[in-house]
This record gives structure tokens, sequence and C-alpha cells, in this order.
């Protein structure tokens, strides 16, 4: 089967333009294509990201081919904080969807800098450049364990799509994922089985950023709704996940394991009749990767999945005081994104505690057992979806919260709190 060229009169690079011809006979050589039409380019083009090439380089990237003359002209780009337009550009890359600036100062650690766009940019086709036409760039910090977490995965998609892994930046630094890994392991002993570099090229993450990892967004765009489309980047593979189980990892300078999640299907809301093409979610960005009980099903609601913006589920951390705080004081397990988990959290005095943590309901009989003898923080969090242990929605009605917990040195912590199950009328 050949590839078409939609309309011959259209001289710009489009992805568009090509598509895979419907002829009974794979192809139409000598005659007009069968998927012959009109493209038309209404939309103008958007600045996409920055980042810096050299000490006084930056590199500016835009979401489609640009006209070569207009992003040429110096006047046409504004440094900032106080560095004016650059000395010179030059176009970076054969397609014309990237420029390197030269600016008159050399870029300084620890200062945020923004590129700004006239609209006398225009795309290859005449369209003046749209929103958003500035970025931020700077140059990054140095990574660190911990610094981005896995906060989503889709291990499972739907028929025709892609897995996909969110990662979210909770440090307070800027940091480039070209130094950043994707990886699998081995789920029983964690060894790395395949590892894939983020990107060649320099791609900053911001603190409170999300990136979209996939081997094609546009295989995970139509199915989910987007709020933030510049959120993806395409891989040039991704590592396999399997729908049972898996392992994935963040693997960041020097093998430097930066955040690892060990999931298995069974995490993902039991009610569930169907766990396809629904992405698991994390409900706190600063409690543990590997704590069950801080993932959930992403919400029916938001569409089975949130690549690029806020979880579905996602949950502050609010304590009231006192060794255990209870939030929401009443919820709802019904994966609509509304208080479909109660979080736990707690508070000691000292450290080297060793908690369990079990639920009874209003005749003091056992539900779940959350957690057992686990060693515990100074302080942390779990949360409970409702679920009981035989893996069924606990009844709607009052139940009591039995925190205990000791230490090696005698010391023992035994809290009770109440919290409502309740369902929509």
């Amino acid at each position: 089967w050949s590839l078409e060229r939609v309309d011959p009169t259209f001289t710009c690079l489009n992805v568009n333009n090509w598509k895979a011809s419907v002829a009974v006979k794979g192809g139409t050589p000598g005659a007009i294509n069968s998927i012959a039409g009109t493209l038309v380019d209404n939309s103008g083009p958007v600045v996409l990201r920055a980042a810096i090439s050299g000490a006084s380089k930056v590199i500016v990237y835009f979401n489609e081919p640009m006209d070569s003359v207009s992003i040429k002209d110096v006047n046409a780009y504004t440094l900032l904080p106080g560095l004016g337009n650059p000395l010179s550009v030059t176009h970076f890359g054969a397609d014309y969807k990237a420029v390197e600036l030269t600016a008159p100062a050399v870029f300084t650690q620890g200062t945020i800098y923004t590129v700004q766009v006239a609209n006398t940019a225009k795309d290859c086709i005449g369209n003046a450049i749209a929103q958003p036409r500035s970025a931020r760039f700077a140059i990054a910090d140095t990574m660190q364990a911990g610094d981005l977490i896995i906060n989503e995965i889709l291990f499972n998609p739907y028929t025709n799509s892609n897995d996909f892994v969110e990662v979210y930046n909770r440090s307070n630094r800027i940091l480039d994922l070209n130094k950043l890994s994707l990886a699998n392991a081995n789920y029983d002993t964690g060894e790395l089985t395949t590892v894939v570099a983020v990107s060649a090229e320099s791609y900053l993450i911001f603190p409170g950023d999300f990136i979209v990892l996939s081997a094609s967004q546009d295989k995970v765009k139509p199915f989910y709704k987007i709020q933030n489309p510049n959120a993806f980047l395409n891989m040039t593979s991704m590592p396999s996940y399997n729908n049972a189980n898996g392992y994935a990892v963040l693997v960041g300078p020097n093998n430097m394991r930066v955040d690892e999640f060990r999931y298995t299907e069974n995490i993902h809301f039991p009610l569930l009749t169907d766990v396809k093409g629904i992405s698991l979610e994390r409900v706190n960005y600063f409690r543990a990767s590997n704590d069950s009980t801080n993932w959930h099903s992403a919400a029916q609601d938001a569409g089975f999945a949130t690549p690029g913006y806020r979880n579905s589920q996602y949950a502050e951390l609010i304590s009231t005081g006192g060794t255990l705080a209870v939030e929401p004081q009443v919820f709802s397990p019904d994966n609509d994104g509304v208080d479909d988990v109660v979080n736990l959290v707690y508070t000691f005095n000292s450290p080297g505690m060793n908690g369990t943590i079990t639920i009874y309901d209003s005749r003091g009989r056992q539900v779940r057992a959350l957690i057992q003898n686990q060693p515990m923080g100074t302080s942390g969090a779990y949360s409970w979806d409702g679920i009981t242990d035989e893996r069924e929605k606990a009844r709607v009605g009052i139940y009591v919260i039995l925190l205990e917990a000791f230490d090696g040195k005698g010391e023992t912590v035994k809290v009770k709190k109440s919290v409502v199950l309740a369902t929509k009328l």
C-alpha cells in the first residue's frame, strides 16, 4: 500500500497532507491519487518550548513548519528579563520547526528566562503565530532521586491506543528530561530489563509541570479529554508494561532510580467490570510510590484518564492535628472523582513505629485490614477506597478506623476515628 499526497498544491511540510491509499490495487501510479482533495490550514502556529543549547544560545520549538523568512527576523524575538532582541537567528533542523537564537549575554544559573515571539512570525502557509507564543527556559538543575515521580500510568490501553506514563515534577528544581530514561524491571527481582532515553534533545520540566511519555501521542489523545495538548512527549519507543502486573522505573544519571512503581491490575477499583483503557492515578504526590493505597483508578467522569493535568483522584493531605486525622469525614467510593477515597493522615511524636490500621463496621465486625504491622514514619498517610477484604464494596454506614502502633521501646499508640461511607441518592 502506497502513501499518497492529498493536495499536490499544498507545498508546505505537513503530515496531514499524506494518507494511505484507499485504491483497490493499493496505489495509483500514473493516475490521480485515491485520496486526492484540498488541504486547508487556517490555524496559526504555536511555541511549544525552549531549551538552552549553549552559553548564550537557546532553541525555540514550534508545532509546525514555519515560514523561513519571517522566523529569521531578530526583531520577532524578545528575550526576558532584560536581554532584548537576539544578536542572530538561524533555523534549526531541516523542517523549519525550530530556530536557534544567540542572546546578547551569557545565561546564568538560577535565572528563569522567557522568549516572546511577535505575531510577525508565520507558518509556512502564512498564518500568523497564535497563543502560546512564549516559552520559559533556564539552565537545568541537577536531578535528584524523588524530584520526578510517576504520577499516572496506563498499562492496558484501548485497542489501537498506546501505553503512557505521566511524570510530575514535585521538586523546586528545573530539570532536563534528556537526563532521564524510562524503564521496566523484573517484577520479582527489580532488575532493570529495558531502558529507553526519554529525549535526545534538551527538554525542560519546571516545578509543578506534567509530561506524558508515550510512543505516539496521536494514539493517546483521541481517547481522552486533553486539557494540555503540549504536555505530551513522543519517545522513540516505550518499554513494555504488562496488563496483569509490571514495574515502571524512572532512571536518572548514573543509573540513579528517581522513582519506581510496582503495579498490579488488582490495584484498580475492584467494582470496575473492565479496566481496559483506564489509568491508575496517584492520590498524592508526596506519599510513597509503592503504597498501593496511594493509587486509584481514574474517575469515570474524567474519562478514565487525565494525561497532562492534575489527577481526578488527587487529594491534598490535610491534618487537623492529633495522632490520626480522617479526610473527608464522608466519602462515596463510586469512582466519580469526588471523595472516592478517605485519607488517613497520621503523626507520631517519635520515629520507629510499626503500625496496623483496621476498619470495622458499626457492629464491631472487621471489614478491612488496611495495613498490618508495617513500618511507619513520623508522619504519613494511607487511603481506604471503601472495599472490603473480600474485594466487595462496603455497605453505606458508619465505620470505625483503628490505628494501633508500637515501637521497640515499648511505646504504644491506639487511636479510633469514625468515617461515613455514603452513596448518591
